[in-house]
Order: C-alpha cells, then sequence, then structure tokens
C-alpha cells in the first residue's frame, strides 16, 4: 500500500472522531455560575438615605374596608416609632343609629411616603359614639415615621 493511500484511510477514519468530539464538545454544559449570596433585607431593597435595616413593607393589606362616611369621623391623634414598633392611636365616630365594629387600617411611612410597615384593629363603638383605637406593628423605623390612616370601614 502506498504511502498516500495510508494517509487517506488515516484521514478518513480521524474525520468521523473529530466530528463526535466537536458534537460533545457542544453539548457539553458550561461550568455553574455562582449564585448570588441573599442580603439581610432579603426580598426588600435598603430604603436610600435611611439606616441599616430600614426597607419596604414587602406585603400590606389589599383588601381594606374603607367607607367615606365614617372615614371622616376617624383620625389619628398620635403616631410614634421606638426600638422596631410603630404604634398609631387615635378615636373613630360612629355616626349611625346602630352599634358598630370597625376595622381601622394604618400605613406607616417614611416622609417620602414608602411604606414600612402596616397594620389593623378592630373597635367596638355604640350608636352616635366615638372610640379609640390603637394599631402597631412591627418595622425598623425611618428616620422620620409618619401615619398614614388606609382605611376604615365595616368589619365583615
Amino acid at each position: 500500500m502506498s504511502r498516500r493511500a495510508h494517509v487517506r484511510r488515516t484521514a478518513a477514519a480521524l474525520v468521523p472522531l473529530v466530528a463526535i468530539g466537536i458534537a460533545l464538545a457542544a453539548c457539553t454544559s458550561a461550568p455553574n455560575d455562582p449564585q448570588p449570596t441573599p442580603t439581610t433585607a432579603s426580598g426588600a431593597p435598603q430604603i436610600p438615605g435611611e439606616g441599616p435595616g430600614v426597607v419596604a413593607a414587602t406585603s400590606v393589606p389589599d383588601d381594606v374596608p374603607d367607607s367615606p362616611e365614617v372615614r371622616a369621623g376617624t383620625q389619628i391623634t398620635s403616631c410614634e416609632s421606638d426600638e422596631g414598633t410603630g404604634t398609631a392611636t387615635g378615636v373613630v365616630g360612629n355616626p349611625t343609629d346602630d352599634d358598630a365594629t370597625y376595622v381601622v387600617t394604618v400605613f406607616f411611612t417614611t416622609d417620602a411616603a414608602t411604606v414600612v410597615g402596616s397594620g389593623q384593629t378592630t373597635v367596638d363603638v355604640a350608636a352616635g359614639e366615638e372610640e379609640k383605637w390603637t394599631v402597631t406593628a412591627d418595622f425598623t423605623a425611618p428616620s422620620t415615621t409618619l401615619c398614614a390612616l388606609r382605611g376604615v370601614g365595616a368589619a365583615s
């Protein structure tokens, strides 16, 4: 056998092997990229300009009882935050001729209106009377905590 014929046969035998090698290389997955390490504020980003741990609330009530007539007779008289707890107090009036139970919902916010916490309470109010209420929530307080009356309405 001539040298030239031997080289052709060797090359012909190598072509399928090279093709298989290329196919296998294309099917091999890339090495796993490192996964990000969760931060202490997992699920909520740190609010810019605030102290460590002050994050936006990740869950707030979205089905809030709210009656404009009852809300008009409700006010927040105090809003405070201390050591991871916010407290709002106030009064709610019952404008009806029947005793009622109301749900008061408060959002605790930064001075830029970012919600950092929320809470609800129920209050029994006699017909034509008013009652005091208190709502508390646990959160890391921003430099300025404000309380927003989110809604007041009849309990279901």
